[in-house]
């Protein structure tokens, strides 16, 4: 619930002035029995949003989200009041954006968190 409320509330107060017109914001879960795959999760999440029907027989055209920039995160991180999460002209890890770090890039330690890309 947390984090339903936080991204409510940073989609609408998160970055001033607002940048962004509307977020789609897509939670994947993973429900087999087999161990945990975080990438899948994400590939799976992006497939979908981007109606990338070469990815399963079950996505459609119609499916297809218009959207200039992802954001990849775990579940467990929550937007960060000033960080923009519209910066996406090539992929960036953002969770050096984030207090848990001491505001410093993490990248020898993590290769993941929160990373923006465009498509």
């Amino acid at each position: 619930v947390k984090f339903k409320q936080y991204w409510r509330w940073f989609g609408q107060d998160g970055i001033l002035p607002r940048k962004v017109k509307k977020w789609e914001v897509f939670v994947m879960e993973q429900f087999d029995p087999e161990v945990f795959n975080r990438g899948w999760n994400f590939n799976a999440g992006l497939a979908i949003a981007s109606a990338m029907t070469s990815a399963s027989k079950d996505i459609t055209p119609e499916m297809k989200f218009n959207f200039d920039c992802a954001i990849i995160q775990d579940i467990d991180y929550l937007p960060e009041e000033g960080v923009d999460y519209t910066y996406c002209d090539y992929p960036t890890q953002l969770s050096a954006e984030i207090d848990r770090y001491n505001w410093k890039t993490p990248y020898m330690a993590s290769a993941g968190g929160i990373v923006a890309m465009n498509l």
